[in-house]
C-alpha cells in the first residue's frame, strides 16, 4: 500500500498538537510536556484569578468605604452644626452607595457564578488525578500543577471569606452609629439599612458559597475521587 502524502502530513501536524498540549501518546513513553502544561493551563488560570480578584476587591473596597461614611456620620451626630437636612443627606448618599454595591455584586454574581462552579470541579478533578500521580512519585511534576490548582481554589474560596467578613464589619457599623439621635424618620431608614445589610454579601458557584468551607469541602471531593481510582 503507498504512502499517502496528505495523510502523512495530517497525522504529523496532529502529533505535534496532541504533544503541544501536554502528552505524546505516540511514543512508547507517555511524558507530559511540563511547560507546555504551565503555558497553556497555568497562565490562563492565574491571568483569571487576578481579573476575579480584582473584582471582588472592588466590592470589599466599596464596603470599607461606607464603613468610613458611617463613622463620619456618627461624628456629624454630636456636630452641634450639622443641621437636620444635612444629617439626612447624608444618610441618603450612604444608602444609595450601598445599594450600587449590591447591584454590582448581583451583576458580578450573574456573569461570573457559573464560571465559578467550573473552578470548583476543575480543581476536584485535577486534584484527585494529581493525588494518583504524586502518592507513587512524590516528585512528579503533577506535584507541582496539584499545588498551583490547590493555591487557586484556596485563593478564591479567601477571598469570598474575605468579603463575608468585611460585609460583618459593615452591619457592626450601622448598628453602632448613635441612631437614636436622629428623627424617626432617619431611624426607620436606619432599620431598613441595617436589614438591606444583613443578609450574607457573598458570590456563589450556584450550589456552594465563595468561601473556605466550600474549599475544604472541595479537597474532601479529591481525596474521595483519588480512593475511586486506587
Amino acid at each position: 500500500m503507498g504512502h499517502n502524502p496528505e495523510f502523512e502530513k495530517t497525522f504529523k501536524i496532529f502529533r505535534k498538537f496532541v504533544f503541544l498540549v501536554g502528552l505524546d501518546v505516540f511514543s512508547n513513553n507517555w511524558k507530559p510536556n511540563f511547560w507546555a502544561c504551565i503555558a497553556i493551563f497555568t497562565i490562563p488560570a492565574l491571568c483569571q484569578l487576578a481579573i476575579n480578584f480584582i473584582g471582588i476587591m472592588v466590592a470589599c473596597c466599596q464596603l470599607d468605604a461606607i464603613k468610613l461614611m458611617l463613622a463620619k456620620f456618627n461624628d456629624m451626630l454630636t456636630d452641634p452644626s450639622a443641621s437636620e437636612e444635612l444629617l439626612t443627606e447624608e444618610l441618603n448618599e450612604i444608602i444609595r452607595l450601598h445599594s450600587l454595591i449590591k447591584s454590582y455584586m448581583s451583576k458580578y454574581q450573574d456573569k461570573f457564578g457559573f464560571f465559578f462552579i467550573f473552578v470548583f470541579l476543575a480543581v476536584a478533578i485535577i486534584v484527585g488525578m494529581c493525588l494518583n500521580v504524586v502518592a507513587s512519585n512524590a516528585m512528579s511534576s503533577s506535584a507541582f500543577l496539584m499545588l498551583s490548582v490547590v493555591s487557586t481554589g484556596f485563593l478564591y474560596c479567601s477571598i469570598g471569606t474575605y468579603l463575608l467578613v468585611i460585609n460583618d464589619g459593615l452591619v457592626n457599623a450601622i448598628y453602632d452609629i448613635d441612631w437614636y439621635m436622629l428623627l424617626i424618620s432617619n431611624q426607620k431608614q436606619v432599620i431598613f439599612f441595617l436589614a438591606n445589610a444583613q443578609p450574607d454579601a457573598s458570590f456563589h458557584a450556584y450550589f456552594f458559597t465563595l468561601d473556605l468551607s466550600t474549599f475544604v469541602q472541595i479537597m474532601k471531593a479529591s481525596f474521595s475521587y483519588y480512593s475511586l481510582l486506587n
